[in-house]
């Protein structure tokens, strides 16, 4: 069994252990999909992975800025933060060869009730990773303190639920 210290957030353990995973896994698959990029775009299955790993790694985003405790040190924060850094740079480029995938694959095969509802998905999650890179840039430079990274996804989270709508609603309505 394992006892957390007075003050230590489950979510900061779980996000100091996963982080530097995702980092690694996000560089060596983009490199992996710079060699071979035809079969990234020709493949539903590499897309549905990109998605669930844009999904994933926005999620420990999230936890590592809601995981820091006030009684860490300033170079564990610091590290925190570029290591968040990190992950939202690296997760831009994932997120646009997605985009780019789910549009060629509309292009090529034309539009279909699932190929709209991932474009829009596509597009919020590299939206929200811009987003989220652009307000933590105070963070990351320590002039804000890390709920500027939480207010930036909570202030994302009403675009999630209208894109939900719509696909759940309105796409049935209209194919």
């Amino acid at each position: 069994m394992v006892r957390l210290a007075p003050g230590r957030r489950l979510a900061g353990i779980v996000s100091r252990i996963f982080a530097p995973l995702f980092l690694v896994l996000l560089v060596g698959y983009l490199g992996a999909t710079v060699v071979t990029v035809s079969g990234f775009f020709h493949d539903r299955d590499d897309l549905l992975a990109y998605n669930v790993t844009l999904i994933c790694v926005l999620g420990i985003v999230v936890f590592a800025s809601r995981g820091k405790d006030a009684g860490d040190e300033g170079a564990v924060q610091g590290w925190t933060d570029r290591l968040v850094a990190g992950l939202l740079a690296a997760v831009i480029p994932f997120a646009v060869l997605a985009l780019s995938a789910i549009v060629q694959r509309i292009t090529a095969h034309g539009p279909s009730p699932n190929r709209l509802a991932v474009l829009g998905e596509n597009m919020l999650l590299l939206g929200n990773a811009c987003f989220a890179l652009w307000r933590g840039r105070r963070v990351f430079t320590g002039r804000k303190g890390s709920d500027e990274l939480e207010r930036a996804t909570a202030e994302y989270l009403p675009l999630y639920v209208l894109w939900f709508l719509f696909v759940v609603f309105a796409m049935p309505l209209i194919f």
